[in-house]
């Protein structure tokens, strides 16, 4: 809950205290509740992800106002970028199998390699920085996850007994059976064919529903062929993008 000193000095407020219960900033009044907190109270009670480092404070407000009068209603606040992500993983999720996102993308445990390369690198070129000795995998891999089998206990931060768990929040994770992370969603990478086949459906809904000429169409097509033959960014990523123009034409409309 808010102090009376997080009203000094600017609003990102030097003196927020992330041992504040949870439960007590759920029954705190939205208008008593600072940006930390309210970003805090987004994070923890949303079972998917949103972009509140980039919402304002007037908009966390929204969310937090709109969430508590309406909970079963998506807020009209979530950022355009935000809808683009959530639809792109709900599309992908249909047609690819879930697959552990800190396998596949983390950087793996390379052993002593890293050591050998530093001890005898002749310029700084030479030397391994993509390595993570706490990491279980040694090389970066696709591993399909379970189904959302494991409950996860919620944690409170206490000053004087450290992090304390506690019943358990609402939805189970997947997890990845040989590595054993827990959550982490990514997607496998479909073919350039079945990519598109995929993005050419999902576009085709929205040109209809938001009345878009097959210019633009063609055009975002064309844009989502070149982004996934690339092969720098993840299926969702190239899709997110391409919903993101999609949803941003349509709030100009």
């Amino acid at each position: 809950m808010s102090t009376p000193q997080s009203a000094l000095g600017s609003r990102e407020n030097f003196w927020y205290d992330e041992s504040t219960p949870l439960d007590e900033l759920k029954e705190t009044s939205v208008g008593q509740l600072n940006a930390h907190e309210l970003r805090r109270l987004i994070r923890e009670t949303t079972p998917f992800n949103i972009a509140v480092d980039a919402m304002g404070e007037p908009e966390l407000r929204k969310w937090v106002r709109d969430r508590r009068e309406n909970p079963n209603r998506p807020s009209e606040c979530v950022t355009e970028y935000e809808r683009a992500r959530w639809k792109s993983h709900k599309v992908l999720r249909e047609v690819a199998t879930p697959v552990s996102k800190t396998a596949k993308h983390a950087p793996p445990d390379r052993g002593l390699e890293p050591l050998f390369a530093w001890l005898f690198a002749d310029s700084h070129q030479d030397l391994i920085t993509d390595h993570d000795p706490l990491s279980v995998h040694t090389e970066r891999c696709e591993v399909e996850l379970t189904r959302p089998v494991e409950h996860v206990p919620r944690e409170y931060s206490g000053a004087e007994f450290g992090v304390t768990e506690y019943g358990q929040k609402r939805f189970r994770r997947r997890f990845d059976p040989e590595h054993g992370y827990l959550g982490g969603v990514d997607f496998e990478d479909l073919s350039l064919r079945k990519f598109m086949e995929v993005t050419e459906d999902v576009l085709g809904d929205l040109q209809v529903r938001h009345s878009f000429r097959q210019s633009r169409i063609d055009e975002l097509l064309e844009d989502a062929k070149t982004l996934k033959s690339k092969q720098e960014k993840t299926d969702q990523d190239v899709l997110t993008e391409i919903l993101f123009r999609v949803f941003m034409d349509a709030a100009d409309h």
